[in-house]
């Protein structure tokens, strides 16, 4: 049970100049209310709004993405120095892609 003296965090959305606080703990329980808010802005705040979204998406995306392509990177050099596979010149590398893209 949550103590009545302690009060949620809040995070606060601007719309139009004023402040719009949705506490933290009951925030998705709101999100109809607060799509409800967006959907009642101009479009170009709503176009500006959508971006934002969107790239606080791809920042965390992109950071995955960086460190699950750094981790196969380490792999696959693991593999050639242990010799647990071999390596090919990069002429045959791209003859093979070359032909592959004629199929």
């Amino acid at each position: 049970m949550r103590d009545e003296g302690v009060r949620a965090p809040c995070v606060k959305f601007f719309i139009n100049p004023k402040p719009v606080c949705y506490p933290s703990i009951i925030m998705s329980s709101n999100l109809d209310q607060l799509t409800a808010d967006a959907m009642k802005l101009p479009l170009r705040d709503r176009v500006q709004l959508a971006q934002r979204l969107v790239s606080t998406l791809d920042d965390e995306v992109e950071s995955d993405t960086e460190a699950l392509w750094f981790a196969e990177a380490e792999r696959r050099l693991e593999e050639l120095r242990s010799g647990k596979v071999q390596g090919i010149s990069a002429e045959d590398s791209f003859r093979n892609a070359r032909e592959a893209l004629k199929r």
